[in-house]
């Protein structure tokens, strides 16, 4: 296993190994990229509400977990039962997801078993919905306000009602 390699060697040693290329990257970016796979994830899911986005952009990074499960699978376990923290249950299956999709089976399976997740908490939950609902709202408003301002150029562009505004005003004066 790569991380067993590496502490059995000395610092020059595993450096070498680490920068040794292999399939046209060094040795460590296969293994970085692997563990990075999750934490893209996780972090857009601290920010944001994943649950619609495909995250089909990711493609580099399981296409790495696939290359470690196929050549390292126990680094793969390693990566994800000790490397990376638990995720929520949402991150996982979108990693799922992702590495499926892109046909890394082999790396799919390892995810599944030993990536360690846990239920969304429902406060949060809560608030993304209510963080929805407030967008939603803000963006009727926004239409709402677009649509009236398209029908107050139109007033002023057309001839025959800017005539009829304009004598209005003329009268209230």
């Amino acid at each position: 296993m790569y991380y067993e390699e590496i502490n059995k060697k000395s610092r020059d040693e595993s450096w070498a190994y680490m920068e040794e290329m292999i399939d046209g990257k060094p040795r460590y970016r296969w293994y970085k990229l692997a563990l990075n796979s999750v934490y893209m994830i996780s972090d857009l899911d601290d920010k944001f509400d994943i649950d619609h986005r495909s995250f089909s952009d990711l493609g580099v990074w399981y296409e790495a977990a696939e290359w470690v499960a196929v050549n390292d699978p126990e680094a793969l376990v390693h990566i994800m039962a000790e490397l990376v923290p638990p995720v929520t249950d949402i991150v996982k299956q979108k990693l799922l997801e992702g590495l499926t999709r892109e046909g890394h089976y082999k790396a799919c399976a390892i995810v599944k078993q030993h990536l360690q997740s846990y239920p969304v908490p429902e406060e949060r939950t809560y608030k993304r919905y209510k963080a929805k609902a407030v967008d939603c709202i803000k963006t009727r408003i926004v239409n709402i306000l677009k649509g009236n301002c398209e029908q107050l150029e139109k007033i002023k562009t057309d001839p025959a009602i800017s005539y009829l505004v304009k004598t209005r005003k003329s009268k209230r004066h």
